[in-house]
């Protein structure tokens, strides 16, 4: 049976999703770095959102950094050995023998959709939380864009941060998700020789290169 978790976890753990408000004086020129190398990383994680609400779950995960998407790939095809794994790559694929028939943005937009049909109006609550964008910080290699969420309530809004890590994907940005993946299988092979439970959804973005989903 699936497991159900808050709303609130979805929008933590897939914060790049939420939508992007003014982006405020992050621009040095003094550094050399110029407005649009600022823009360029929000403008990515605006079209990973837009991809979400078509629900176009592998076009999302065409938005991940190909490494990672490799790594979750094999992490995935690591769960055999867990005692929960079997079961967890049945729900987010619909049958464990399906995995060798996709690509690896298929195998993480499989993930993702599994996660959104758990939570029933995940992605309309999403959709009206309130993201601004507090600071952009870009290098050579990466980028970290900086939030504060304001995520709607029957009272006052919950408000939460939120950090998007970006790295290059040749001249285009991709989102980071290195460290969450890193975290995940920590987790399951702390579970899995004990027959501890499997985590089900990777970390939150609350620290630079936790990344989604």
């Amino acid at each position: 049976m699936p497991r159900r978790f808050p709303a609130r976890v979805v929008v933590l753990a897939l914060g790049v999703a939420l939508a992007p408000g003014p982006v405020a004086g992050q621009a040095d020129p003094a550094a050399g770095i110029s407005e649009d190398a600022v823009a360029a990383p929000v403008a990515v994680l605006e079209r990973y959102r837009a991809a979400l609400f078509a629900r176009d779950w592998a076009g999302a995960a065409a938005f991940v950094h190909p490494d990672d998407l490799g790594a979750f790939r094999t992490l995935v095809e690591s769960l055999d050995s867990h005692p929960e794994g079997p079961e967890l790559v049945a729900e987010w694929f619909g049958a464990a023998d399906r995995l060798p028939t996709l690509d690896d943005t298929e195998v993480m937009g499989g993930y993702l959709r599994w996660l959104f049909a758990g939570q029933p109006g995940a992605l309309e609550l999403i959709r009206s939380a309130e993201w601004t964008v507090d600071e952009v910080t870009v290098s050579d290699d990466g980028a970290v864009v900086e939030a504060t969420v304001a995520i709607p309530t029957d009272g006052d809004p919950l408000i939460v941060p939120d950090v998007t890590a970006l790295r290059r994907c040749g001249e285009a940005w991709c989102i980071d998700l290195s460290a969450a993946i890193q975290a995940l299988r920590e987790s399951f092979e702390a579970g899995g020789g004990g027959g501890g439970s499997a985590p089900w959804t990777l970390p939150s973005q609350a620290a630079p290169g936790n990344g989604i989903p």
